[in-house]
């Protein structure tokens, strides 16, 4: 493999408000892309109390190496009974299929645990690659986030309700 053509790895981190804990990590690669264009993986989690929803604000790629830390995180929200979930993807600048596995076993956790899954803010890349896997309906998408907080503050128990 030429030197231009190697992976790059960059590490990915979670922010959690009122937390004390370390960031989780986790490490994403180029998987042969212009190593400029890898983009590192952060999560924000803000919980809306109002609402019984958290936030995940999702930037950077999601591939093989970076998905497990999208997966931990929103199993940590389920295991911690915070099933009401809305992920604000608007800042995701790649995704792979494991990227997609990742979302669709996070909505099947949320469902199982009585809550759900939203994503806020599909476009660009994420939003062709939904069309063209058809899991773009498949998905409960809003605009932006505050849509999906309105759903959740209209007693939203079904995603798509």
């Amino acid at each position: 493999m030429s030197p231009d053509r190697r992976p790059t790895r960059r590490a990915g981190r979670v922010y959690l408000d009122q937390s004390g804990q370390q960031p989780a990590r986790a490490e994403s690669s180029a998987h042969g892309r212009d190593r400029a264009m890898s983009r590192e993986l952060v999560i924000r989690v803000t919980h809306h109390e109002e609402t019984g929803c958290a936030v995940l604000t999702v930037t950077g790629d999601i591939d093989r190496n970076s998905s497990p830390l999208l997966r931990t995180a929103i199993g940590e929200l389920v295991s911690a009974r915070r099933a009401r979930i809305v992920l604000d993807v608007g800042g995701v600048t790649f995704c792979d299929s494991n990227g997609l596995r990742t979302f669709l076993s996070g909505m099947t956790s949320a469902f199982e645990a009585g809550g759900w899954l939203r994503l806020a803010g599909v476009r660009g890349h994420f939003e062709r690659l939904l069309r063209m896997t058809d899991l773009y309906d498949f998905f409960s998408i809003d605009a932006d986030v505050l849509g999906s907080l309105e759903h959740a503050s209209r007693g939203g128990s079904h995603p798509s309700g």
